[in-house]
């Protein structure tokens, strides 16, 4: 079955092709639902037929079954590599858990394409060199990942380049992904919680937020806004996700758990309970963060709708990961019910935003908060609780017209007021449409070269060179000192 690409989609494998014939290790940054398992077995496709041999890595085995039932759809012959799986040593595709890659790494010298998916967890010694093993051989690179950045804050090296898919805003605007409302609660308390290894520490988060008061401020809320949503929630750690799920079902709403060590039997069975309605919620640790498509491994077409942050973290990458989960495209709004300052700080000021706020992102490693996301303050309505951008002139929620200044909200404990993104950075990007207009945004907001590039590939246009980026930024510099 030949597969067929949306125009995005297809743009994507032209800007990596054209990236391969320079380099042999690319990275493609696709958001979550932008299709980068389609994409990447479109590539398979072709390269197959050409009698080329591809190896489409997974770090779970979740991942793999996902990615075989994709293969399956388009009629893409393969084997696996991976414990417990039937192999097909003749199929020139081959779906490979890196574990046991590791252990058979021979079988990478016949290789022509290697696809490790979520290629920002590949960064180990052992995975980074079974890319390099790969490489040596003299197959192409082709990493997946929505979020290219380590854990750790430390380089991606192990690839070249970086190839930019559309944006999580123009899929939004686009209609390839959900639109959302996001409802955050405005005062939790983080102060004390101590950090290890870039992240705040488990057990320091568990003392603070597995108690059942809290529990029931989480159950309260997502009765409010996201009663009868499919809803996947993400927990601290087993003890504190078994105990949401418990006060979920003690409540009357069908919950259940998985995490890594759940038999593998037992947790298929629990993601079809999720799927087929039998069980509204579905909670996880990090089992379900990267790379997680609910419709792929059921085989069918059931989004999840909510999403509800329960475990606070200091990392961008396992923020966007968490919110994409319901962003997959479906008829209605996706909800993000955020009860720990995933989108924003106590004080109204960001922290990893929203899940299309644009981002630069390098192959660098981290450099700290990225310049020209700036901070706002957040007006709280105080007859419906939404809560909002301060610059907007009334409540965007019940149309109260009156001005409310930026204060420190005292509210009760746990309730959960929404947050609306102002519509004017919105607009500016929506507005600039050629090289001078997105130089000027750059400049203005302090991005990198970069990003003009990779903004000029996101709104359908040429990619400039080097040096036309170089006059066009030199140009809005000085329309910007003349105004």
């Amino acid at each position: 079955m030949s597969i067929v690409l949306r125009p995005d989609q297809s743009k994507a494998v032209s800007d990596m092709r054209e990236a391969l014939r320079i380099h042999d290790s690319i990275l493609f940054r696709g958001p979550t639902g932008v299709g980068k398992t389609v994409i990447a077995s479109y590539m398979a496709q072709q390269a197959t037929a050409r009698r080329k041999r591809v190896i489409f890595g997974v770090h779970r085995v979740e991942l793999a079954l996902q990615t075989a039932k994709t293969f399956d759809q388009f009629g893409i012959k393969y084997g696996f590599i991976a414990s417990g799986r039937p192999s097909n040593p003749f199929a020139m595709a081959q779906i490979a858990s890196a574990d046991t890659l590791r252990n058979r790494s021979a079988l990478l010298k016949d290789c022509s394409l290697f696809v490790p998916d979520e290629s920002h967890l590949w960064a180990s010694r052992t995975r980074s060199g079974l890319i390099q093993a790969a490489k040596d051989a003299g197959a192409k690179i082709v990493g997946l990942t929505a979020t290219p950045e380590r854990l750790d804050g430390k380089p991606l090296d192990m690839f070249d380049a970086i190839v930019e898919g559309p944006s999580e805003a123009w899929l939004i605007e686009n209609g390839h992904l959900s639109r959302y409302r996001a409802y955050a609660p405005v005062r939790p308390d983080l102060s004390g919680v101590g950090s290890r290894m870039g992240d705040y520490v488990p057990g320091d988060l568990e003392e603070r937020f597995d108690k059942p008061a809290i529990h029931g401020d989480a159950i309260q809320a997502w009765r409010k806004y996201a009663a009868g949503k499919r809803t996947m929630v993400f927990a601290i750690s087993r003890q504190h996700g078994q105990h949401v799920t418990d006060a979920y079902n003690a409540a009357g709403i069908p919950a259940v758990y998985i995490d890594g060590n759940t038999p593998h039997g037992e947790r298929r069975a629990r993601i079809e309970m999720f799927a087929d309605g039998r069980a509204m919620i579905l909670v996880s640790i990090n089992l379900a963060i990267e790379g997680f498509d609910l419709s792929a491994q059921v085989g069918r077409d059931v989004p999840v709708q909510c999403v509800q942050l329960l475990n606070p973290t200091k990392s961008l990458p396992r923020a966007r990961q968490m919110m994409g989960r319901a962003l997959r495209k479906k008829p209605d709004e996706a909800i993000i019910l955020d009860h720990v300052n995933i989108i924003m700080n106590s004080d109204g000021t960001v922290n990893h935003g929203f899940p299309d706020d644009e981002h630069e992102w390098t192959l660098e490693g981290r450099k700290g908060q990225q310049e020209g996301v700036p901070s706002f303050d957040v007006s709280l309505c105080s007859d419906c609780f939404g809560s909002y951008r301060a610059s907007l002139p009334a409540c965007p929620y019940c149309s109260s017209e009156r001005t409310v200044k930026p204060r420190k909200v005292e509210e009760i404990e746990g309730e959960l007021a929404e947050i609306q993104k102002s519509n004017q950075k919105r607009q500016e990007m929506r507005s600039a449409r050629d090289l001078s207009s997105v130089a000027r945004l750059a400049v203005e907001r302090g991005y990198a070269p970069g990003w003009i590039a990779q903004r000029m590939k996101a709104i359908g246009q040429r990619s400039p060179s080097f040096s036309e980026i170089h006059h066009a930024m030199n140009d809005a510099r000085n329309k910007v000192l003349t105004v």
